[in-house]
Parts: structure tokens; C-alpha cells; sequence
């Protein structure tokens, strides 16, 4: 009896005499599954990969590459270019649970990003989010993290508030809060203690490593 992976969702062990994957339902046959050594050796250390390789090879297609989380190995993806972002969701709708977005991320990009079933952690590097994108966050009730460390829209103390809506949250980090051009600090005080009493079990930070106030 051969030892073999799963071409599908990586599944391993699996037995070749497996009708069809347990996990995901894949047809199993010795043409299409990678045979593995039924016991690990020296020489191969390391068990099959949880995600094929070619899921991650079809990220490119989209502007995106594998990230390097330790707490999502093989679920992580970082976007540079948002111009494909909706076909990019539709590749990683079923098993993403980290995003990060380099580029500038809009409401309408957020919407997308809300059909993302499994997201756990998502990472804005430059936010052009107003309330209403803050707003379309705060419906993504699977998040765990949420960092938006630098935001060039327009967003209000109220508006933020809303995020406290994420339940699940274990660490919020927003950048400064601004009204008209000037940095709040009284308000944004206000706001982080509102956001403390909401979110008992988070780390609610504000990151200004990023503006000059």
C-alpha cells in the first residue's frame, strides 16, 4: 500500500486505496497523488505542505504572494497591487485567514474583502477609508486582527467606534485620530477607552510611528 498526498488540499496521509480524499472529496488515484514514503526518514523530514504549491504559484496571477505568518502558515496572503483584488478573493474565498494589502485599500476594496469567509487577520499598510469603509469592517465578524496603521481618509471618533462591533477582536491597532487636519488627542483618549470597555479582551493601540503630530 502506497503512502500519498493529496493534490487538492494537501491531505496526508492518504491511504492509495482511498476511494477519494476525506477532507476535501478529491478523486484519488496513483496518477493524480503524490506518493510519499510510508515512514519519514531522515532524508525527508518535513511532512507534505498543507497548501500545494500551485495554489501559491496562481497568486502571482493576481498581484499577490504567500505571506509569512507563523500563526496562518500556508493561509496567509500579501497583496502589493489591489487592481485584481476581487478575482484575488474569489481564488482565496475558501481558505484565507490572513490578508495583508500593501497598496491603497478604498470602501470598495473593503466590500470585497468582506467575502472572505475564514479572514482572521487583516493588515491595511495605507487606508483611504472613510466611515463607510470602517463601517464594511466592522460586518467581517471572523476577524481576530485588525491593523490599519496609517489611513489618508477622513474618519471620525463615532466612526471608529464602530469597530468595537468585532467581538472576536484580539488586537486592534488605528492610527492617530484627525479632525480637520489636526491630531485629537483628548478625543482620541476618549476613543480608546470606549474601545478598551468594548473590546475587554483586546490590545486596542493607536500606532503614530507614522505621522509627524
Amino acid at each position: 500500500m502506497a503512502i500519498l498526498t493529496c493534490p487538492e488540499c494537501g491531505h496526508h496521509p492518504l491511504s492509495d486505496r482511498a476511494a477519494s480524499c476525506p477532507k476535501c472529496g478529491c478523486p484519488i488515484s496513483a496518477a493524480n497523488a503524490a506518493v510519499a514514503p510510508a515512514y519519514a526518514t531522515s532524508a525527508t523530514p518535513h511532512p507534505a505542505p498543507t497548501v500545494p504549491d500551485e495554489r501559491f504559484v496562481r497568486l502571482r496571477e493576481f498581484g499577490a504572494f504567500p505571506g509569512t505568518s507563523f500563526e496562518f502558515p500556508d493561509r496567509s496572503v500579501t497583496v502589493m497591487n489591489v487592481e485584481k483584488l476581487g478575482e484575488l478573493v474569489q481564488f482565496i474565498k475558501d481558505w484565507c485567514e490572513e490578508l495583508e494589502i500593501m497598496g491603497e485599500v478604498r470602501p470598495r476594496h473593503v466590500d470585497m474583502i468582506g467575502h472572505l469567509s475564514h479572514l482572521k487577520s487583516l493588515k491595511i499598510g495605507l487606508g483611504k477609508l472613510d466611515d463607510v469603509g470602517l463601517l464594511q469592517i466592522s460586518k467581517i465578524r471572523t476577524l481576530t486582527r485588525l491593523e490599519v496603521p496609517l489611513n489618508e481618509g477622513s474618519t471620525t471618533a463615532p466612526g471608529r467606534l464602530q469597530l468595537a462591533k468585532l467581538s472576536r477582536l484580539e488586537l486592534l491597532s488605528i492610527p492617530p485620530l484627525i479632525v480637520g487636519r489636526e491630531w485629537a488627542p483628548k478625543q482620541e483618549e476618549l476613543l480608546l477607552k470606549q474601545l478598551r470597555q468594548r473590546l475587554p479582551q483586546a490590545v486596542v493601540n493607536v500606532n503614530r510611528r507614522a505621522y509627524v503630530l
